[in-house]
């Protein structure tokens, strides 16, 4: 094939594929091998404790609680979430922390947590719009944004248990044209959806003044 021919779609399909691979892998890997284990160091062991604990109270209850998947678990990796991104005065985000510290990071790893930094405004509610394949499809409850390709930090989506209709709550994160949420995913309870909504929408509604205020 010369310089000037077009690739056939298969193969520009293919090397689309294996790219959309690659900057999966690079998200997880950030995430899982160097964010994780930074919160896991002895020297925030005392704060990840105290985050835990919050986390199997009322933000357990909110986010964990009634849930299909593991409280312990659960309160685990939000606790680590909330550490990563969560900056309240005087205390600073594990992931500001790493990204001005850590001198040894790539620069593809170094651009994509900065943008995750730059992008963070907490956990959200969604709805489960699309689950049969390697990725999924959510939809913002309370502002109708939706997200077209949604993978999870491990394994593929359509072996989460997740099903179209299903509310769940996420902190999203950016990568490339996807999103990847830092914690597990599991279905709120049928009969939670009114009350999930109405948090939602509250919460969108907030937001709205926030933007729309002097």
């Amino acid at each position: 094939m010369s310089e000037n021919e077009t690739p056939p779609s298969g193969e520009l399909a293919r090397a689309r594929a294996r790219l959309l691979d690659t900057q999966r892998e690079h998200a997880r890997t950030l995430y899982g091998d160097h964010l994780t284990s930074y919160a896991e160091t002895p020297g925030f062991a005392g704060r990840l404790e105290e985050e835990v604990e919050a986390c199997m109270g009322p933000v357990g209850e909110a986010f964990g609680a009634g849930l299909s998947g593991d409280l312990e678990e659960d309160a685990f990796w939000l606790a680590v979430d909330s550490m990563l991104f969560q900056a309240e005065k005087p205390k600073v985000s594990l992931a500001q922390r790493y990204l001005k510290f850590q001198r040894n990071l790539p620069d593809q790893a170094r651009d994509l947590l900065a943008e995750w930094v730059e992008s963070q405004s907490g956990m959200r509610f969604f709805e489960v719009t699309n689950s049969d394949g390697q990725t999924g499809s959510l939809v913002e409850l309370g502002t109708g944004r939706p997200y077209a390709s949604v993978f999870p930090r491990y394994g593929r989506w359509d072996e989460s248990g997740l099903r179209r209709g299903d509310y769940v709550a996420a902190r999203l994160l950016p990568v490339g044209d996807e999103w990847m949420p830092t914690t597990p995913l599991h279905p709120f309870p049928k009969d939670e959806r009114s009350e999930i909504l109405a948090i939602a929408e509250e919460l969108a509604a907030n937001l709205r003044g926030d933007v729309s205020s002097d």
